[in-house]
């Protein structure tokens, strides 16, 4: 015979029993989604394992280029997209109250091959007129100057660039045109004089590892993975600076404060950060203010502006800097 006290005890364990099962059932289905970005797609894995490891939330994400990632939003069929430049107007109407969120941070590394040639280093002023058109050989005496110690050939530059559009064009744009001659502003597509057009970095590195003489940028996640030879480029303070995850984080903790839209460029940085490489790049998180799944979307864009930075080392990606972390949660907080 059971007693009452007990019958209670046993019928509050049941409905507490059932009550974690809803829960944990709710929690397993509560999928945040999201897509653009290849740059974001190669540290989503870490992101999302960790993420559905700490808070016991699933998280999807489609690495279909930003193009598509934002049709993908406009359509409201994901939460959130990630890009790699700031929304054009157009993006920004199109995607009807969305905010763009500061979410990584890396860099745009210059690769090249030049037979016979590992270490090379580079100025802002001599690549601009690479892509010019006003230095096409790799024997110019303006290289040559900049690496006394390379046995430099007498070889035609190839200048390749991203057909796409895309954030290693704004990133490169935005650098150029602080150093360069021609003060153009930033752009997501390019028409360069001179050189060759490739879809995007895995066309631009593929373009770069199978022609003898070119020169060209790509996300430094493709390049470590492509294993390309990169150049030093000399920062404002004169020091050549190789593209490392310690150099984005240097380019990156220059930049004190966000315009309210969320754009942040910490290309080109003060000649205070000797250490800085001066072609970092951010990438955003673009999301409705009336997402669906908001408080599982936040929660997610939290973890990846937090604890999981430190996942993207081997990608290429770097902590992300106090300041903009503190405006990206404060902007988290506010959708």
């Amino acid at each position: 015979m059971i007693r009452k006290g007990s019958m209670k005890l046993f019928v509050v364990s049941v409905v507490a029993l059932a009550v974690l099962a809803m829960s944990t059932a709710a929690l397993a289905s509560a999928a945040v989604t999201g897509a653009g970005s290849k740059v974001a797609g190669v540290v989503m894995p870490n992101w999302t394992n960790g993420f559905l490891i700490k808070e016991g939330i699933t998280a999807t994400y489609g690495s279909v280029g930003v193009e598509a990632g934002l049709t993908q939003l406009d359509a409201r069929s994901v939460d959130f997209a990630a890009v790699d430049a700031p929304l054009s107007p157009q993006q920004a109407a199109a995607c009807n109250d969305c905010a763009q969120i500061p979410l990584l941070l890396t860099g745009v590394d210059i690769a090249f091959r030049i037979p016979g040639v590992k270490a090379l280093n580079l100025s802002g002023a001599v690549i601009a007129e690479i892509y010019a058109g006003k230095i096409t050989n790799w024997s110019d005496p303006k290289i040559a100057e900049l690496n006394p110690k390379a046995r430099l050939p007498k070889l035609k530059i190839t200048p390749v660039y991203s057909t796409e559009a895309g954030g290693q064009n704004w990133t490169f744009t935005s650098y150029l045109a602080k150093v360069g001659s021609k003060k153009s502003g930033a752009t997501t597509t390019v028409n360069f004089p001179v050189g060759v057009g490739e879809p995007g970095d895995a066309g631009v590195g593929g373009k770069i590892a199978s022609t003898k003489g070119a020169i060209g940028y790509v996300s430094a996640s493709y390049a470590n993975a492509l294993d390309l030879t990169t150049a030093a480029i000399e920062n404002r303070a004169g020091d050549f600076i190789p593209p490392e995850v310690g150099t984005f984080e240097a380019a990156g903790v220059t930049v004190k404060s966000i315009e309210p839209s969320g754009v942040v460029d910490a290309t080109d940085p003060p000649k205070t950060a000797p250490k800085a490489y001066p072609l970092a790049m951010f990438s955003y998180a673009v999301v409705p203010r009336a997402a669906p799944q908001m408080g599982f979307v936040q929660q997610f864009l939290n973890y990846a502006v937090g604890p999981g930075a430190k996942l993207g080392e081997a990608f290429g990606i770097a902590p992300m800097p106090k300041a903009v972390k503190t405006a990206a949660r404060s902007m988290i907080g506010a959708l």
